[in-house]
C-alpha cells in the first residue's frame, strides 16, 4: 500500500506494514522503526525519543499502543493497516500549511494524555528535524 506522507512515503517496509505484510511488532529490527518511534513522540506518545533505536522493543510498544487508544482502535502494539494508516494520514496533514493547526491535539478524552501546547509544538518541532535527518 503507497503512503502519503513525506516522511513515510517510498518506505517499503512500512508500506508493508501497511498492508499487513506483514505488520510491525515486537522484537522486530529495521530502520523504518525510528521513523515510526519520531513519528509518536512527535504525537504525544513515547515519553522520550533517545536513545534512538531501530529496535521495537516493549517501551515503543506501549507508545504504538496508546497512540491506537487515542484513534479508537484496537490497541494490541502492532503496526499495521489501520495503524500504519492512521499515522500516515496524520502526517500527511501536518505536512499542509496551516493544517497543523487544526489537527486533533493530545487531550483528556479519546486523543490520549493532556500535552500542553508548547510541549506539543516542541515535540512536532523535534519530531519533524529528527525526521529529515533519519529521511
Amino acid at each position: 500500500m503507497k503512503l502519503k506522507s513525506i516522511v513515510f512515503r517510498g518506505d517499503k517496509r512500512l508500506e508493508l506494514a501497511a498492508s499487513n505484510a506483514p505488520p510491525m511488532r515486537l522484537p522486530e529490527r529495521h530502520p523504518s522503526v525510528e521513523k515510526l518511534k519520531i513519528s509518536l513522540y512527535g504525537w504525544g506518545h513515547l515519553k522520550r525519543l533517545f536513545p534512538l533505536s531501530p529496535v521495537y522493543d516493549a517501551e515503543f510498544k506501549e507508545g504504538v499502543k496508546s497512540f491506537q487508544r487515542s484513534m479508537g482502535l484496537k490497541d494490541d502494539g502492532v503496526v499495521g493497516h489501520f495503524t500504519m494508516t492512521r499515522l500516515d494520514e496524520l502526517e500527511h496533514l501536518s505536512e499542509m500549511p496551516g493544517v497543523r493547526d487544526i489537527l486533533p491535539t493530545p487531550g483528556v478524552g479519546p486523543w490520549g494524555p493532556y500535552i500542553g501546547v508548547s510541549e506539543r509544538a516542541t515535540r512536532r518541532l523535534e519530531a519533524k528535524q529528527m525526521q529529515s535527518r533519519v529521511a
